[in-house]
């Protein structure tokens, strides 16, 4: 499901199912609704499969567009797709996307935090005073303080107790943030 998703679906529903893909910016498509809500994180296949047919028929469909992309797909094809729905927004509990957090933890946060989020990454070695988090002892991650954990990354280490920690809210959107946080809780 998940090759399919990010070699079709993206355009529309971007890349962690919010309903802000490519298409939808340019303004070619209606924005679809967003896989992060808890209707769609939660949903089995057969609910999904409902939503879907719900969003193409009757006399004002919402994505006609969606009947020429099934026909595109072998039908299995498009229920793996449609399977890989709940995984976009996992851990269903922040509003987030852990697969899309992991490609951002990976480029921004990897040199310095580590490949496993142990605070070892190559770029740790560098820093004078204090070492990057080891994210599989964090307390802020172990207390589930999700809000915490969003806090800490868009405000950064604030020079406290010597953090170098940047105050990546700077350049991430709120968005990003919570698809970093969701990809820390598998931590």
């Amino acid at each position: 499901g998940r090759v399919i998703f990010e070699s079709m679906c993206w355009m529309c529903h971007g890349n962690a199912g919010r309903g802000d893909g490519q298409a939808v910016k340019a303004g070619a498509v209606p924005a679809p609704p967003s896989f992060q809500s808890p209707e769609y994180a939660n949903a089995t296949p057969g609910q999904l499969a409902g939503k879907f047919a719900e969003s193409v028929s009757g006399e004002d469909p919402k994505h006609p567009h969606m009947q020429y992309v099934k026909s595109l797909l072998k039908p299995d094809r498009f229920e793996d797709a449609l399977s890989f729905i709940p995984a976009l927004s996992y851990p269903p509990e922040i509003p987030g996307s852990a697969l899309a957090g992991q490609r951002l933890f990976d480029y921004r946060c990897a040199p310095c935090h580590g490949e496993t989020g142990q605070g070892n990454g190559p770029a740790a070695a560098s820093l004078v005073l204090m070492q990057p988090a080891n994210f599989t002892s964090d307390t802020l991650i172990a207390k589930k303080d999700w809000q915490g954990v969003y806090q800490r990354i868009r405000e950064g280490g604030r020079g406290v107790h010597g953090s170098s920690m940047p105050s990546w809210g700077v350049v991430l959107s709120p968005d990003d943030t919570w698809d970093l946080v969701a990809f820390l809780a598998t931590f």
